[in-house]
């Protein structure tokens, strides 16, 4: 049987690094910390990503507000990162809006939580 885990690879090594940070500096830093720690270890990586990465969502074929995913990491995956105790079905939404936007098909939403870092993976299957 075929593997069917998108991405695979690519995303073990993202996980790594999502690890290597938590388990480094732990709870309780704010987002953009993390997010500098995660650039960081991406570059080192040699992993092509851009950070604040800017969806553009068109009206009528017009420019008319912009979204921003944390990371688009090698044209593939859009990584969004939260902190806090837990996740709400808005960070999901929003992390399938990003997918949706930018017809990418993996996000990995993370959690940087008081007890461990959570990792899940949304799919778009559109």
């Amino acid at each position: 049987m075929k593997d069917k885990v998108l991405y695979k690879d690519l995303s073990y090594i993202v996980g790594g690094i999502l690890f290597q940070v938590y388990n480094y500096h732990g709870f309780g830093l704010r987002e953009k910390i993390y997010c500098q720690y995660i650039n960081k270890l991406l570059r080192e990586n040699k992993i092509n990503f851009q950070e604040q990465f800017t969806i553009p969502v068109k009206y009528y074929n017009r420019h008319e507000v912009k979204r921003y995913a944390d990371f688009l990491i090698d044209d593939q995956i859009i990584l969004e990162l939260k902190t806090g105790k837990r996740l709400f079905g808005k960070d999901f939404d929003q992390t399938f809006e990003y997918l949706k936007l930018t017809n990418k098909k993996l996000g990995l939403l993370v959690l940087f939580s008081p007890e461990k870092v959570i990792i899940h993976r949304v799919l778009n299957n559109q």
